[in-house]
């Protein structure tokens, strides 16, 4: 299982959207977790930066494999 966190509060995303974001976040966690420990898919979660897209906000996160983290960075409203 990942943890997920946020790098700092992002008091302009409405809270409603937050716990879908922890939700979904979760879900992707859950699924990470059951990935091969050998798989090459790893290597490129680490190098890459993820984009998740809720209710007109675009979420930036990362994954970090040995921490069993997701981290999100950033939160930008792009409109609905």
């Amino acid at each position: 299982m990942f943890y997920v966190e946020l790098a700092k509060p992002f008091k302009r995303v409405p809270g409603d959207v937050l716990i879908e974001l922890r939700q979904c976040l979760h879900e992707i966690g859950k699924t990470l977790g059951t990935l091969p420990v050998g798989s090459n898919l790893w290597s490129s979660l680490e190098a890459s930066g993820m984009i998740l897209d809720l209710e007109g906000w675009r979420f930036e996160y990362r994954v970090d494999v040995k921490a069993r983290l997701i981290m999100v960075d950033a939160a930008v409203f792009r409109g609905k």
